[in-house]
């Protein structure tokens, strides 16, 4: 029986045909299909031989699936790996280790959902954000080493009030100043008497007054308040807490003072 033969050119166009669709079956299993989305800061990698290289072949650089803002980072071992753009978030910058790792997302300073009004700074080891601070508030740096923070400026608050010079020795409280003071100026007078006196305390000391008395002549006294009277009748007073909105004066009376005092308060914060 004859045997048809194949003619010669028809089986070397047959063999060169499997021979490319061995070669794409094999490159499209070795980089198709790897375009699963991946979180920020992750990298799909591939190893590349001699031979291989980027380029559009194969749904586009080299991959699968390629698509806009993919980027190629170098990984250990000679590989490279691709950071999907669809694995960060719009506005994010791309921050490399250097020689550490690969190249990922991050938010700029790696400091994840700024808003408006923080301040980014270095504490030591990593850069970080002070979040905005309260309305009024200003940034006080505290020299190398430390970190700043947020501070309340300088601010001033005058109140008055009266105290009626024959009440029995105790306390009373003062406010209106609408902040925590750090210090205080007190000035006191008597109606119709000459007897004054000027006072300062902050929360490191207790405090200090200079007073005029009935004489005329002018001494210094422990205590914020002094208020002399003649024969010796007088009511003192000190600082017994600092509040939110004021302060608490501590009174002692002496002999039998009488009269109403005018007070006036200098809170400083």
């Amino acid at each position: 029986m004859r045997k048809n033969k194949m003619p010669g050119w028809l089986r070397y166009a047959t063999t060169i045909g499997f021979a490319i669709g061995l070669i794409w079956a094999l490159t499209t299993l070795a980089f198709g299909g790897d375009a699963t989305p991946l979180k920020a800061g992750t990298v799909f990698s591939k190893e590349f031989q001699a031979g291989d290289y980027i380029g559009p072949a194969f749904g586009g650089l080299g991959f699968g699936g390629s698509a806009t803002g993919d980027i190629i980072t170098g990984l250990s071992g000679g590989r490279w790996g691709r950071l999907l753009g669809s694995s960060g978030v719009s506005g994010y910058y791309i921050r490399t280790q250097g020689s550490g790792g690969p190249a990922y997302f991050s938010p700029i300073f790696g400091i994840a959902s700024p808003i408006q009004g923080d301040i980014v700074y270095y504490n030591g080891s990593i850069w970080t954000k002070l979040q905005a601070g309260a309305s009024g508030t200003y940034l006080k740096t505290r020299g190398v080493g430390s970190n700043p923070a947020w501070e309340h400026g300088i601010y001033d608050k005058m109140t008055t009030a009266t105290y009626d010079m024959s009440t029995a020795t105790g306390t009373v409280s003062y406010t209106g100043a609408g902040f925590s003071p750090q210090s205080v100026i007190v000035f006191g007078q008597v109606n119709s008497d000459p007897a004054l006196s000027v006072g300062f305390a902050n929360r490191s000391e207790s405090g200090e007054s200079i007073l005029q008395l009935q004489s005329g002549n002018s001494a210094e006294s422990a205590g914020l308040i002094h208020l002399e009277l003649g024969g010796g009748a007088k009511q003192t007073a000190v600082i017994s807490s600092w509040d939110t909105d004021g302060v608490t004066l501590s009174w002692t009376k002496t002999g039998s003072p009488t009269g109403t005092a005018n007070v006036k308060f200098l809170y400083r914060r």
